[in-house]
């Protein structure tokens, strides 16, 4: 029976036995990787206290909205007969959704560079619609436009027979082009179409002022033509002679379509100059010129000079006590003997002051030593001598092209800008339609070869290439394109008229390689010649 009961071991012999064992290595593997993970449990738990949102504990909400004043008016909507309901919608005003709206809006950290110039500045012309013209300068535009502002406020202020002041002129100005409008803006208007108005100094009363005095204020007259020379109104027609006295339509078209041509020819004269200046000059005529040359930097033409505008006189202002005691000084002491002896003074220390360098001069040229002239040095400020050497344009790359080779490439080069600049809004868009013509065909043979047919309607053919093609373009233009093709390849593609139905004919067996390369070699000649 003692046999059988356990015999309780020492700490030692513990340690021993299991120092001796053949699993000890497993035993301390297992026992760090539970200590591994003890660690990472207690890091997700940092992490995650660290997520949790800090949400203190609170009773109520307070927000604060403010409200709208009440308008005044209500919008134009169907009259309503019941007064107290008139009485309710005049005191409703809708309210902003201030809580879905930023209270303030965050600029943008991104900024323009200060040497190049803005793109919506720079394409500002390619964004507007309409027909294709010459581009301008970003501050030639903003003219044309304020002076089609200008223009405007001036007709309703002249046609009601008011007095167009600068001071009534300019808030109404602003408020239509959204930027400011000064006094330096009319100048440069005035440079460029000097006859478009009358301008003057002239004392106005402005009604309602706290000042009873008049002030100077600048006046436009916009000097308008008369169609009839009769000085008197026409009894007959009175609204014939009261629309020829008026700026109307008609007038302020004209006038904006001058002053944009006047703008237009002084960027073509900047323009020629450039062509003069190139390594092979070109003289192309200013009626020829449909656009741009492409090295030609629209932005850099000079700017407006400012004309002179009428100033008002110089009116002595008397303030202060101080003013008026010197006024009445200067009127009672005038012409005294004490005055004119203080003024020859004057003038005598004057010409001591300008005869007494020109001595010093012949003093320091006189000086000998030795027998020998000294000539005292002084360094004159004189402008910088112009560089003689010409700028060499060949580079060291084109070192060893031959001269001839390279005024041959410069000549083509300068025909193909000749090109481009004199080429028609119809010629571009006959050589665009002959350029897209290659891959047009390809698809139009897929869409056959698709449908297993050899004969397809037209409406159906140019419904499928509109939703093949890769650029957007109308039925109507896809139709101008197939029907072109047909009369530049007829063997290939041909249009028959069925029962007023069109169908569109393509032979297949005709090797589309050769059509590809033959519609490139049209579209090339096209470009070239045009």
């Amino acid at each position: 029976m003692d046999r059988l009961v356990k015999k309780e071991l020492s700490f030692t012999e513990i340690k021993s036995r299991v120092n001796k064992s053949s699993r000890l290595m497993e035993l301390k593997a297992s026992i760090a990787r539970f200590k591994n993970c003890e660690q990472r449990l207690e890091q997700v738990q940092k992490q995650n206290d660290i997520k949790k949102p800090q949400i203190q504990k609170f009773e109520k909400i307070q927000l604060e909205i403010p409200v709208s004043p009440p308008k005044a008016y209500k919008s134009p909507s169907k009259a309503i007969l019941s007064p107290l309901k008139n009485k309710q919608l005049l005191n409703a005003s809708p309210q902003k959704r201030i809580l879905f709206e930023p209270k303030e809006s965050t600029p943008s950290p991104v900024k323009s560079s200060p040497t190049k110039t803005p793109a919506y500045q720079q394409y500002l012309s390619l964004a507007e619609s309409g027909v294709p013209t010459l581009p301008l300068p970003y501050h030639y535009r903003f003219l044309a436009e304020g002076f089609r502002c200008v223009d405007t406020v001036s007709a309703m202020l002249f046609n009601r027979k008011e007095t167009i002041t600068f001071k009534k002129l300019k808030p109404a100005v602003q408020e239509l082009l959204r930027k400011n409008f000064t006094l330096e803006h009319l100048a440069q208007i005035k440079t460029i179409f000097p006859t478009a108005y009358i301008y003057n100094q002239e004392k106005h009363h402005t009604f309602g002022s706290i000042s009873k005095q008049d002030k100077y204020e600048m006046i436009l007259t916009p000097a308008v033509e008369e169609k009839s020379g009769r000085n008197t109104p026409d009894a007959d027609d009175v609204l014939k002679t009261a629309a020829e006295a008026s700026m109307g339509p008609r007038v302020l078209l004209d006038r904006r379509r001058r002053f944009y041509n006047i703008l237009l020819d002084k960027v073509k004269d900047e323009h020629t100059k450039f062509l003069l200046s190139l390594e092979t000059p070109m003289h192309v005529p200013k009626e020829k010129i449909m656009r741009w040359h492409p090295e030609f930097d629209v932005e850099s033409c000079k700017p407006i000079e400012q004309a002179d505008l009428p100033q008002p006189p110089n009116v002595e202002k008397v303030t202060t006590a101080k003013d008026v005691l010197d006024k009445a000084k200067s009127l009672f002491n005038c012409g005294t003997r004490m005055e004119k002896a203080l003024q020859r003074l004057a003038e005598a220390k004057m010409t001591s002051k300008t005869l007494s360098p020109q001595k010093n001069e012949v003093d320091n040229s006189t000086q000998t030593e030795g027998g020998m002239r000294k000539v005292n040095i002084t360094v004159v400020d004189t402008p910088p001598a112009t560089p003689t050497m010409q700028i060499n344009h060949i580079t060291s790359t084109l070192k060893g092209i031959p001269k001839a080779l390279l005024e041959k490439v410069r000549a083509r080069q300068a025909a193909k800008a000749l090109e481009a600049m004199t080429r028609t809004p119809n010629v571009e868009k006959k050589a665009i339609m002959y350029s897209r013509l290659p891959e047009l065909v390809k698809v139009l043979r897929n869409i056959f070869v698709a449908e297993k047919k050899g004969v397809l309607p037209m409406e159906f053919v140019i419904t499928k290439l509109e939703n093949s093609y890769r650029a957007k373009l109308t039925t109507t233009e896809l139709e101008e394109h197939i029907r072109l093709l047909c009369t530049l390849i007829p063997t290939w593609t041909s249009i028959h008229n069925v029962r007023k139905i069109d169908y569109l004919k393509l032979q297949k067996e005709i090797d589309l390689g050769k059509v590809v390369k033959r519609l490139e070699i049209l579209a090339n000649n096209k470009i070239t010649a045009s």
